[in-house]
């Protein structure tokens, strides 16, 4: 990201290249109008979006386990993991969603949650019973869905887990299960699963992303503001999109 900083502002440079922070039609806060719809939209963890592209390109059969501490955007990259597998229009670069199918139409829209495009999303935590949240889970996987995303499936327990070993209703669609814990669960059902890790986002990608953020949103806010945000959050959540975008959204409301 090439920057030119007047005063210390932070300014697009005629050689800056096309941002990836693009607003959503429609949005209303910060975190819906930013969150990536595209793996190219993504900022950090590289290596788990490069694994997530060459098995989405590969439209592959296997359910995937991604697991990072909160707000590193799990269940963003599920979705979009799922709606390249089943988009319908000829995707970009072989994996990206094509962004014109309805799937990818349908998706364009934050507020068609809980239904994204046919991407079925279910909360494991949903409910204190872990039999009835294996159930809840169970019937989006037999639902007509095009792929499903389980939130918190840590919440499961370990014989609710082994359910899935015994479930023949996904015939190759994309199933996705999104946790903060890896360690709850057990060998066999990890066996199973794409192993799939993400990590806070580094310091230098979100201050470049958040400078990204503020000149799509047209207004000026120094680096030294930006540096704030990220030191005002604290070291176990500067590496949050999630968190750093809140916060983002009050310093722009008091600069307008």
């Amino acid at each position: 990201l090439e920057l030119a900083v007047v005063q210390g502002v932070a300014q697009r440079s005629a050689t800056t290249p096309t941002p990836r922070a693009r607003r959503r039609r429609g949005a209303g806060s910060l975190t819906d109008a930013y969150r990536p719809m595209r793996f190219d939209e993504v900022v950090g963890n590289t290596e788990a979006v490069e694994k997530l592209r060459a098995l989405a390109e590969a439209r592959s059969k296997m359910p995937l386990l991604l697991h990072g501490p909160p707000g590193t955007g799990k269940t963003t990259l599920a979705l979009i993991y799922c709606r390249a597998v089943v988009c319908t229009g000829t995707r970009p670069q072989g994996c990206e969603p094509c962004g014109e199918c309805d799937v990818c139409e349908l998706c364009e829209t934050p507020t068609s949650a809980p239904l994204l495009g046919g991407i079925g999303t279910v909360g494991a935590a949903a409910t204190g019973d872990a039999r009835e949240a294996a159930q809840d889970v169970i019937n989006s996987l037999e639902s007509p869905w095009d792929g499903v995303v389980v939130n918190e499936a840590d919440r499961l327990l370990i014989q609710q887990q082994r359910l899935f070993d015994r479930l023949e209703v996904l015939d190759g669609r994309p199933l996705v299960f999104c946790t903060t814990d890896i360690k709850k669960f057990d060998e066999q059902f990890k066996s199973r699963c794409g192993d799939i890790g993400l990590n806070p986002i580094a310091k230098d990608e979100m201050l470049a992303f958040l400078t990204e953020v503020a000149l799509a949103e047209s207004v000026t806010i120094t680096k030294d503001q930006l540096q704030g945000v990220l030191r005002d959050l604290g070291k176990a959540r500067a590496g949050q999109a999630r968190d750093t975008l809140n916060m983002l959204e009050g310093l722009i409301a008091n600069a307008r």
